[in-house]
């Protein structure tokens, strides 16, 4: 797509986001948008759906509650764009720089976060099942403290304050508090109890790392 087409696109989105006449939500699903420059651009609400964005520079961009889910977002550099609420759903952000991005409740589930610049980002309350986030950097990310898991069947996403266990999520207090015969275990599924027996040790040892570390790095931001 050429910078033709898509300037006029984004202007028509303007004018849906403003509801003015000759307005239309812009709908860039599939399309190939690589080393295209959308820096500052105001695309909320936009569809980008399987879009190829590789390369492309989203810096300060607005995609909140965007559509991103299967995108293509491969080294494009996000650096302080508004993600908040977007879909990035299996999205490829591998070495994407996301810093000091906005990602508070983003749905990055089964994204691929690997060798991503999170540094800075505000993830508070994304969705990271499944997310693979392998050599990202989280260092002084805003409740960047992460431990992701999966064995046994259901995927584990440990947080700092609470921990995200298949569909079930609760306060890491209350994880550490239960046993394998604690009602609450054995009323989430047939299967949880003999699941906890066996894996809950670990993932205990897993949630005392991530609140020790989350604590150290507030400590160290405050000094």
């Amino acid at each position: 797509m050429n910078k033709i087409e898509l300037d006029a696109i984004i202007a028509k989105h303007w004018k849906w986001l403003c509801s003015e006449d000759g307005g239309e939500r812009a709908d860039l699903s599939y399309a190939d948008l690589s080393y295209a420059n959308l820096s500052s651009a105001n695309l909320r609400s936009a569809n980008l759906r399987y879009a190829n964005l590789s390369y492309a520079d989203l810096s300060s961009a607005d995609l909140s509650y965007a559509n991103l889910s299967s995108a293509n977002l491969r080294y494009a550099n996000l650096s302080s764009a508004d993600l908040s609420y977007a879909n990035l759903s299996s999205a490829n952000l591998r070495s994407a720089n996301l810093r000091s991005a906005n990602l508070r409740y983003a749905d990055l589930s089964s994204a691929n976060l690997r060798s991503a610049n999170l540094r800075y980002a505000d993830l508070s309350s994304a969705n990271l099942r499944y997310a693979n986030l392998s050599y990202a950097n989280l260092s002084f990310a805003k409740d960047g403290s992460i431990c992701r898991m999966d064995f046994g069947g259901w995927s584990i996403c440990i947080r700092a304050t609470y921990t995200s266990i298949g569909c079930q999520t609760h306060e890491n207090e209350k994880w550490l508090a239960w046993g394998y015969r604690a009602n609450a275990i054995i009323k989430m599924e047939p299967r949880a109890s003999a699941w906890w027996r066996m894996h809950g040790d670990a993932i205990k040892a897993a949630i005392v790392v991530v609140m020790k570390k989350a604590k150290q790095e507030k400590q160290n931001g405050k000094a």
